[in-house]
């Protein structure tokens, strides 16, 4: 998938996007969820990308995932990823 389609599809929020490392991590992350979800808007999307950091150095990662109505019907999710889940 294009880059311009993911972040149309796809609205990611990274918590720690000072982190260079993570933050390539997380792209890897999109890139692997885009080839293996049927929809990149997707729950299991979002799955896919939480089960990639946490094989490649990230064991705590987490993904949240959301959606409203309308994003739905517009095919529209939004993301928040972080290193771990604890704030």
């Amino acid at each position: 998938m294009e880059p311009a389609v993911l972040e149309r599809r796809v609205k990611v929020r990274v918590v720690e996007w000072d982190d260079p490392e993570f933050l390539a991590a997380v792209n890897l992350a999109l890139e692997q969820a885009a080839i293996e979800a049927s929809g990149i808007d997707g729950c299991a999307a979002a799955e896919i990308a939480q089960r990639v950091l946490r094989a490649n150095g990230y064991p705590a990662a987490v993904v949240s995932y959301s959606r409203t109505v309308d994003e739905v019907l517009h095919q529209v999710a939004h993301w928040v990823v972080r290193r771990s889940d604890v704030a």
